[in-house]
């Protein structure tokens, strides 16, 4: 570990981008400054250590930049720097040859160590991850990046939502194997009244109802379900009739194969998930064609250094 990253405690520094943007250290927060200057730390933590360009950042700061606003820039960065110093990371601030960068590790950042524990989830001991996974989520529940009124943040907060949405069902499926279950009904059928056509969703809570003995519960699930996906032209798939049908003969010994379960519609749903950071829309753009080249607004696709803030990074390598 570098330096920086060590602080007077001997402690790591964790940045929060669920919540407030802050650091923290052994549970006491740390504020990194006012509007803007929290701003300009979420998109550097969101860049992942990568550098990004201070025209992109100018750009992303102000939708007209004012005739100051380089000095005004510069200043936000000696204040970030101030408040990342009294942690022992003022260093890990960069600011060099008009290219700035915040070098921060993965298991440095709340989201990013979420999305690791969810990729590693599986091949854990099942008691063990299900606490690891309740831990993180404990640290993970506030808005996403609150606070900061920029528009242009909005898919990287859905991403970051979705991110926990995906840890709360790998949470739910794996207390679901381990017969713990009752206390996630409230929550699954929160989760069902958001997104009743979702597959993931209505399977866990169906078989959670079943388990808990509402079979009447359980079905009224499937009907919804399926009522909402016929609402759109989707199919319902083979998994869930089958569902259907052991719960419809009360089933009690019905367990699913944890290596299907909760079910999925295919390859859309069951493929590789986006990073945190990434926009959905732009990671599809990324792969139907070339990156744009400097853009406003965030509109380059998120796949590697630079094209996190819209600029293609190819030339430079």
């Amino acid at each position: 570990m570098t330096k920086e990253l060590e602080t007077r405690q001997g402690s790591t520094v964790m940045f929060h981008l669920y919540g407030h943007v802050e650091a923290s250290v052994g549970g006491e927060t740390h504020s990194l400054g006012g509007e803007r200057e929290r701003a300009l730390a979420a998109r550097l933590l969101l860049a992942n250590g990568n550098p990004v360009p201070r025209e992109v950042l100018l750009d992303y700061l102000w939708d007209e930049l004012p005739k100051s606003g380089v000095n005004l820039f510069h200043r936000a960065m000696t204040l970030l720097r101030q408040s990342l110093t009294p942690l022992g990371m003022g260093e890990a601030l960069v600011n060099r040859d008009r290219l700035c960068q915040l070098k921060v590790p993965a298991d440095a950042v709340d989201s990013r160590n979420l999305e690791k524990l969810l990729n590693e989830a599986e091949t854990m001991d099942r008691r063990i991850a299900a606490d690891l996974l309740r831990e993180h989520l404990a640290r993970c529940g506030g808005d996403p990046l609150a606070g900061l009124g920029d528009h242009r943040l909005d898919p990287y907060r859905q991403s970051l939502i979705e991110l926990r949405r995906r840890a709360k069902l790998m949470l739910f499926r794996t207390d679901t194997r381990l017969g713990r279950v009752e206390h996630h009904i409230p929550d699954l059928i929160r989760l069902f009244e958001e997104q009743p056509d979702d597959t993931q969703i209505a399977s866990l809570t169906m078989y959670a109802l079943h388990t808990m003995g509402r079979q009447q519960a359980a079905l009224n699930i499937f009907d919804r379900y399926r009522k909402s996906r016929q609402e759109i032209g989707w199919d319902v798939p083979q998994q869930m009739r089958d569902l259907h049908t052991k719960i419809l003969r009360d089933d009690k010994d019905f367990v699913p194969e944890p290596q299907d379960f909760p079910f999925t519609d295919g390859a859309s749903e069951a493929g590789e998930e986006p990073d945190a950071t990434e926009r959905p829309e732009e990671t599809e753009q990324a792969q139907a064609g070339p990156a744009p080249q400097v853009v406003n607004n965030v509109s380059g696709p998120i796949t590697s250094e630079y094209v996190l803030f819209g600029v293609d990074n190819r030339g430079s390598r």
